[in-house]
């Protein structure tokens, strides 16, 4: 296999596992989500929710939609930042892909786990509930893990220094979700989300629980 056979092989693997990745994430953002909340109790917003943190929206726009746009070139005309190739050995673009594919049955865990409690927006609600069970029961939140973990393992299949600065850029942004959602449910939910801090870990498990 010459590099143009190989580099066309590793497009098309990026395009499959953004493409599975992306059908698991609208069927539960989309389509489940809004089926269940028609099937079940409606949960409301607070009024006047409190807004937490202050990073730019526009920053965080900007990149979010340079990554997409880095995605969109390098898929369809990827001549145009050809330049940005790196020659990572096929067996580390290989690796890429196997941690991306592994995200996916992931992130529907995690869906299915959240159920009616998924919600896009960081705002209380009234009723607000702690899920604790599925891959919460270790670790606050395992959403932003998949998507970190998927993220910088496209960015490998890629070998593009443009996606992956992009990348690295979007890891940054979710200690600082975290961050946020974590003050605004300490908050609204006290003691209770405070001793749900102490026994997992934000992003991964802990190895052992806070001595208090």
């Amino acid at each position: 296999m010459n590099d143009m056979e190989e580099e066309l092989l590793f497009r098309v693997v990026f395009i499959v596992t953004y493409g599975l990745f992306f059908v698991v994430r609208v069927y539960f953002r989309i389509y489940k989500f809004y089926k269940d909340r028609k099937e079940s109790t409606r949960i409301e917003a607070r009024d006047e929710p409190k807004e937490y943190g202050k990073l730019p929206k526009i920053g965080i726009a900007v990149i979010i939609l340079g990554y997409l746009i880095s995605a969109i070139v390098y898929v369809l005309i990827p001549e145009h930042i050809v330049w940005a190739q790196f020659p990572f050995p096929a067996l580390v673009r290989w690796a890429g892909c196997a941690v991306s594919i592994m995200t996916i049955p992931l992130l529907a865990w995690i869906h299915i786990t959240l159920g009616k409690h998924f919600s896009p927006d960081l705002v209380m609600k009234d009723n607000h509930m702690i899920v604790t069970s599925g891959p919460y029961s270790r670790v606050r939140h395992p959403m932003y893990t998949v998507l970190i973990t998927f993220s910088i393992g496209v960015s490998i299949i890629s070998a593009n220094l443009l996606l992956i600065a992009f990348s690295a850029l979007l890891v940054m942004l979710f200690p600082f979700l975290a961050r946020q959602e974590e003050q605004m449910l300490l908050d609204g939910l006290g003691e209770e989300y405070g001793q749900y801090m102490e026994r997992t870990g934000r992003f991964f498990p802990r190895l052992r629980h806070k001595e208090k």
